[in-house]
């Protein structure tokens, strides 16, 4: 036993210094208490100020990535300022190529994005901006309604390695839409709506609109029970934004109708009927009432 003691007390201490051997690569490299300081500035309109800030923090930058970050939010304190030129000239202290040219995108119409990347190889970009590159260019292509180069670019973002959640799913709504209001593949806009809400369990916006047309959709064909699976984990008391609480419990409430629960859909829409702010807000959710009473009637 005393041998034992004395063995897992040896791999404790050389844990212990493994640990402490890797504790310089496991902290952050980017400067937040600097970050912390132009926030500040911004917060009291001093974005001249902020900027200097985030522009000494990039020429001390110990890598691509946090230089990319100082300009990104320098970028966005100059916009704030409405100066556009201001935000392309720090975009052009960016030491990367790539992601220099990941920054100037973002200050790009949809026609000069879609004219000056169209031949772009994204492929060869890092990791952390490759997926967000394709839903951009992707975003420009649909604005200009060049649907079949757009879906390209949106189905990469959704497959490529390294995209967040955010762009997942983004992505992955915008291709759902196109597939379902432009191409009439219902098929495919389902793939797509369900990839997004697989992309995220949080309240995103874009999850909530995949979550509302794919409600749509599964009713329209009739897979009445399909549509109110998707509800089955959603806390409706949990959504903070009027707007989607409300957006949700109607297509909860449909659902619902559907599958012959009308009394559950008739409480959902009396429970939001109670917190309706404004009178054309009650009197909509109440012809929805009247109608579904009315069907329960005949």
């Amino acid at each position: 036993l005393l041998y034992k003691m004395e063995v897992s007390g040896l791999a404790a201490k050389i844990m212990l210094c493994a640990m402490l051997a890797l504790a310089p690569c496991m902290l952050p490299a980017r400067d937040w208490g600097g970050i912390q300081r132009a926030k500040q500035l911004e917060k009291e309109n001093r974005f001249e100020e902020a900027i200097a800030i985030y522009e000494q923090l990039s020429d001390k930058a110990k890598n691509d990535q946090d230089d990319q970050y100082y300009m990104s939010a320098a970028m966005a304190a100059a916009r704030r300022m409405d100066d556009s030129e201001k935000a392309r000239q720090l975009a052009g202290r960016v030491n990367n190529p790539a992601r220099k040219a990941f920054l100037l995108m973002s200050l790009a119409t949809p026609a000069e994005c879609a004219a000056h990347y169209k031949n772009v190889d994204f492929s060869a970009w890092p990791d952390d901006i490759r997926a967000a590159a394709y839903r951009n260019r992707g975003a420009a292509f649909n604005k200009l309604e060049q649907y079949d180069e757009a879906l390209a670019d949106f189905e990469q973002a959704v497959s490529v390695p390294g995209g967040s959640h955010v762009v997942v799913g983004s992505s992955a709504l915008a291709a759902g839409d196109i597939y379902l209001q432009q191409l009439n593949d219902e098929a495919r806009a389902e793939a797509m709506y369900r990839k997004t809400l697989a992309a995220t369990t949080a309240g995103y916006a874009f999850r909530n609109t995949a979550l509302l047309h794919l409600t749509d959709l599964l009713l329209k064909n009739q897979r009445n029970a399909e549509a109110l699976a998707l509800y089955q984990d959603l806390d409706l008391n949990k959504i903070s934004i009027p707007y989607w609480q409300q957006a949700l419990t109607r297509g909860y409430s449909k659902a619902l109708a559907a599958n012959g629960e009308n009394i559950k859909a008739l409480k959902q829409l009396n429970t939001l009927l109670q917190t309706a702010k404004t009178p054309e807000a009650k009197q909509q959710l109440q012809q929805e009432i009247d109608r579904l009473a009315e069907d329960m009637l005949e």
